[in-house]
């Protein structure tokens, strides 16, 4: 999406994550896209690996002095084999961003 979002304004991510089973870890990122339409979050801002329980932990990323003029990668979580060598099953909920 070339035009993004203008998120001025807002002040922080706020979501809600579960593992299926507990002990899966995650990783929850906000910006960072570059490219041909790179994003005006520089570089992504992160809550670093989490280790996930079975019940749902709300977390929030602090989106204060960045510059949220061009918003492409809204939202996003990642994770890989070694952090999860039996796989994962990972649950994001009601995923906001707050003035």
């Amino acid at each position: 999406m070339p035009e993004g979002r203008n998120l001025t304004g807002e002040k922080k991510v706020v979501f809600w994550a579960k593992g299926a089973k507990g002990g899966e870890r995650a990783e929850f990122k906000v910006g960072g896209v570059s490219g041909k339409y790179p994003d005006s979050i520089q570089p992504p801002l992160s809550t670093g690996p989490i280790l996930l329980s079975e019940k749902w932990q709300k977390f929030t990323i602090d989106l204060e002095g960045r510059d949220l003029s061009h918003v492409v990668g809204g939202f996003c979580w990642v994770t890989n084999v070694e952090q999860n060598h039996d796989g994962s099953v990972i649950y994001v909920a009601d995923i906001q961003f707050v003035p």
